[in-house]
């Protein structure tokens, strides 16, 4: 009888696990919100397919959908989400991971497989923040503007620009650029005022833009 039993828990034990586990999640403030970073494993092959949040009070609850790719080999992802945010105030971050089936183009399950719970930090910049981190860097042209704005960046090497309003929300993130005359849409934003925040290796540079 021991012989059959052995052999049997052997077996089960060397099954794989079918959890992707979360290694470590962090959370550090950036321009207008949270970057979320997620490092994640599994003893299979897996990519990630989705993601979603909502946000309740001060309370944020990402959810990561993976998609099963159906290889043996360990796998091993490291994903940054954002999180946009305005109120400054402590959040509790809940992440939650679940795998979608092999093939999937949309997440077909809720099943979760890890959780995690972190907190941080946001503070929102101000108008007089704003104000007083205000560099002649670059030039915005026409402002104001109702339709079109050009950028002119000199002598600055830039990650990432964003078009925040006067609480610190993104309301544009400006991705495809290839040199330092950019030019962009703001004919569907409210009239008001605006920051373009230029952001470097090191730090962010913001200008006032005003929308007519």
């Amino acid at each position: 009888m021991k012989k059959i039993i052995l052999p049997l828990i052997l077996f089960l034990v060397s099954l794989p696990s079918f959890a992707i586990d979360i290694l470590s999640a962090s959370a550090s403030q950036t321009t207008g919100g949270f970057n979320v970073n997620v490092e994640t494993f599994w003893v299979q092959g897996f990519s990630l397919l989705s993601s979603d949040f909502s946000i309740e009070d001060n309370v944020i609850n990402l959810s990561i959908c993976f998609r099963d790719d159906g290889t043996l080999a360990h796998d091993y992802e490291n994903n940054d989400f954002f999180i946009p945010l305005t109120n400054s105030g402590d959040y509790t971050i809940n992440i939650a991971v679940i795998v979608s089936s092999q093939g999937s183009t949309t997440c077909d399950s809720t099943v979760v497989t890890d959780t995690d719970t972190i907190s941080a930090q946001f503070n929102s910049l101000s108008t007089n923040d704003f104000e007083y981190l205000e560099k002649e860097s670059f030039i915005i042209f026409p402002n104001p503007a109702s339709t079109k704005v050009n950028l002119k960046i000199e002598k600055v090497f830039f990650k990432q620009i964003y078009v925040l309003d006067s609480i610190g929300k993104v309301v544009i993130r400006l991705d495809n650029f290839h040199n330092e005359n950019i030019e962009f849409d703001i004919s569907y934003l409210n009239q008001g005022v605006y920051f373009i925040a230029v952001e470097t290796d090191n730090k962010v540079f913001y200008k006032k833009l005003i929308k007519k």
